[in-house]
């Protein structure tokens, strides 16, 4: 009986979800701020599965073109996850709160 006590919990705690639901924001709000053709790039291979191949054939541009996109993109939200986050206080008739 107590081996079923030292189950671990699986689920997130609140902190975690709330971290994931920030940087999901984040990602959001940097994919909105991409050139349109690199947005339609990121949508096709990251949402949608399709190959370079695919990609560069439905958007009429090489190959090559499709991984410099993808890889301006990545790098883009990988320095934007690596930002410290930044936390407002708010102000009160005291000072910070």
């Amino acid at each position: 009986m107590a081996a079923l006590l030292d189950v671990p919990d699986e689920n997130p705690d609140p902190a975690t979800v709330a971290e994931a639901r920030s940087d999901l924001a984040t990602v959001k709000a940097a994919m909105a701020r991409m050139p349109a053709r690199r947005l339609a790039i990121c949508t096709d291979a990251w949402l949608d599965g399709l190959s370079t191949v695919e990609i560069a054939e439905r958007h009429g541009v090489a190959q090559r073109t499709v991984q410099h996109e993808l890889k301006q993109a990545t790098e883009a939200l990988q320095r934007i996850l690596s930002q410290p986050k930044v936390i407002s206080l708010r102000r009160s008739e005291d000072g910070v709160s």
